[in-house]
Formats: structure tokens, C-alpha cells, sequence
């Protein structure tokens, strides 16, 4: 938690400033109630969601889900090439 904190700046130099969280960015949970642009990098500890979207495209996904996604589809691509 303190590299998290560290890396976004509100822990330097042994001190921590109280400051208001993103529930989106710091503790996600679902798309819902997330702006529908967030982008997924930002998000810093990923509660939910378990599995894969599915068919929300404004879910993030655990980085699991995420780089087999990237994977899946590069291994698609690659498959159309002549």
C-alpha cells in the first residue's frame, strides 16, 4: 500500500496527506458509477470483477483478464495474415 501511495504522490518523505480517493481508480469494483472513459491503467487496486467483462466494453479488467485478452486477439490476428 505505501509503494501505491508513494507512486501517486500522497506519501513523500514518511508522511501521509490526507486526500479524497477515487473509488474508480483505488478500490474498483464495476464500471458502474465509473465515468465511461476512465482509462483502465490508472486503476491502482482492483477489487472486482472476478471474471471477464463480458460485454461491457467500460469494464476494466483484472491485468489476468486483460493481457489474455491482448494474447486472444493477437493470436486472431495473426492467424488473418496471408
Amino acid at each position: 500500500a505505501k509503494q501505491a501511495l508513494e507512486s501517486a504522490g500522497i506519501y513523500q518523505n514518511g508522511v501521509f496527506e490526507a486526500a479524497q480517493i477515487d473509488r474508480c481508480i483505488w478500490n474498483y469494483q464495476t464500471s458502474f458509477q465509473c465515468r465511461p472513459d476512465l482509462d483502465c491503467e490508472r486503476v491502482r487496486v482492483h477489487h472486482k470483477p472476478t471474471r471477464e467483462r463480458g460485454n461491457d466494453k467500460n469494464e476494466c479488467e483484472k491485468i489476468k483478464y486483460r493481457e489474455r485478452r491482448k494474447e486472444l486477439a493477437l493470436r486472431k490476428k495473426m492467424k488473418r495474415k496471408p
